[in-house]
């Protein structure tokens, strides 16, 4: 037999203590992820820095229970602790969810939560800084956001379908980490922010509403958009925006104000009516549009010089031109054959021609302040009808203002040519120095008569 020298007795001892220390350290991680999972009533939640003490939960939840409340028709969470409990035992949930304002956290995470098939709403959260659903990939319903003050960021990193975006009065919120390729978006709603681009919507091909307005830092839209079946309506953005919507091809109402650039290249239908309003950009170019159903305004572009709708064929209703300072010509519409409701030019343009316009079905006002423009192409068609029917039509230019009535079959119902009253002054100072002249006249008059009387006598 062996003795054990003292060395090898110590290292012995201290092996046995560190293999129980081992074990110990072992045997309690696993009754730590066993008792986490069966939701024990003290645990600690840490995401970013955020941290998260919850209370004794007094209550215990049967398996039906649990099931019950994942299946309500709409849950209302008012802290983190509610909510932690509400993730942990719903992935899915049928109803909808919604952060109550006693929320008061500055971050709301949706843990485990992968689908809500119906709302999640925010309204009034003024203190929610960020929005993170980290295995969130379906809203059924409505994404509203209503007043959300502090918000900066949403992170759905996954998500892939949902139904209606509606973001509004949310003045800071600049970071948007959404699924690629969303899928099942009908209404695009984003007012009262700070987004600089939309991106993360850009593969999204059919809506029926898109509504952008009032984003001050938003200076591009880059869209895949083909066809927008309700509105398309883009105003109020940064003065720089450029709309880039180079497949967009049918719209039923589509309003543009405010923007720098428009590019519509393969827009051929507008289901309703089309306003270009008060935007900065010099270019307006729809080579394929070929019908608008309802109105077409052209309105107080400052800077438009360069216009041209050449495949234009039928404006269904009203067609106004008004107050585009820089618009000289109203040529770019060499193709338009019929509008349906009243027309409305109003500007320094020298001609308004539309060689193959044949009927106007309304009223028409035609005004210039250029010192060129000819009314008679209006009044004295080459056919022996008027091209406006059943209506009348006013043309004010070169200080005169001429009107006509005419009838449902284009023939002329009565005439009043009159001089335009023009109270501006240098069209007083005409009037004085015309005057002038006629006195000036006048005092010869006696003089040429004793001339003519002695030519005649002598």
């Amino acid at each position: 037999m062996h003795c054990k020298s003292p060395n090898m007795k110590l290292a012995l001892h201290w092996y046995f203590v560190l293999s129980f220390i081992l074990s110990a350290i072992v045997a309690y991680e696993n009754f730590v992820i066993m008792e986490e999972k069966k939701l024990l009533p003290f645990v600690k939640l840490v995401r970013d820095n955020y941290t998260v003490e919850l209370i004794p939960d007094d209550i215990t939840l049967t398996d039906e229970q649990t099931a019950d409340q994942c299946k309500e028709s709409s849950i209302t969470v008012n802290s983190p602790e509610e909510l932690f409990y509400l993730q942990r035992r719903c992935d899915i949930l049928e109803g909808n969810l919604i952060i109550g304002t006693d929320y008061q956290e500055r971050i709301i995470d949706l843990g485990f939560i992968k689908e809500i098939k119906g709302d999640l709403v925010l309204d009034g959260n003024a203190n929610i800084f960020r929005l993170v659903g980290e295995n969130l990939n379906t809203i059924g319903g409505t994404f509203t956001l209503r007043g959300t003050m502090s918000l900066v960021a949403i992170i759905f990193p996954v998500l892939r379908r949902i139904n209606i975006i509606d973001w509004q009065v949310v003045p800071v919120l600049d970071h948007l980490e959404l699924g690629s390729n969303l899928e099942g978006l009908q209404q695009l709603i984003i007012s009262d922010s700070s987004i600089s681009d939309l991106n993360v919507f850009k593969g999204v091909q059919e809506l029926d509403i898109f509504n952008i307005n009032n984003n001050r830092f938003l200076e591009i839209i880059n869209s895949d958009l083909k066809r927008v079946s309700k509105q398309l309506r883009i105003h109020a953005n940064a003065d720089e925006l450029v709309i880039n919507m180079s497949q967009l091809e049918s719209v039923d109402n589509i309003t543009i104000r405010d923007a720098a650039g428009i590019n519509l290249p393969e827009l051929t239908y507008v289901n309703s009516s089309m306003e270009i309003i008060e935007n900065f950009c010099s270019d307006l170019i729809l080579p394929k549009l070929k019908r608008v159903d309802g109105t077409l305004g052209i309105i107080g572009n400052p800077s438009l010089q360069n216009v041209s709708y050449q495949n234009l064929r039928v404006i269904q209703g009203g067609l106004m031109i008004a107050n585009n300072s820089e618009l000289t010509n109203l040529d770019f519409f060499p193709n338009l054959k019929q509008i349906g409701g009243a027309i409305h030019f109003d500007g320094n343009f020298i001609t308004a021609n539309m060689p193959k316009l044949k009927l106007v079905k309304g009223s028409a006002f035609i005004r210039s302040t250029a010192d060129y423009f000819d009314c008679k192409r209006w009044f004295t068609p080459v056919n022996g009808r008027a091209i406006v029917r059943g209506g009348k039509l006013k043309c004010i230019a070169n200080e005169r203002e001429s009107t006509i009535r005419i009838g449902d079959d284009g023939s002329l119902i009565d005439n009043d040519d009159s001089p335009q009253y023009d109270d501006s002054p240098e069209n007083k100072d005409r009037q004085e120095n015309s005057a002038m002249l006629r006195s000036k006249i006048r005092g010869l008059l006696p003089l040429t008569t004793l001339l003519s009387m002695y030519l005649i006598l002598f």
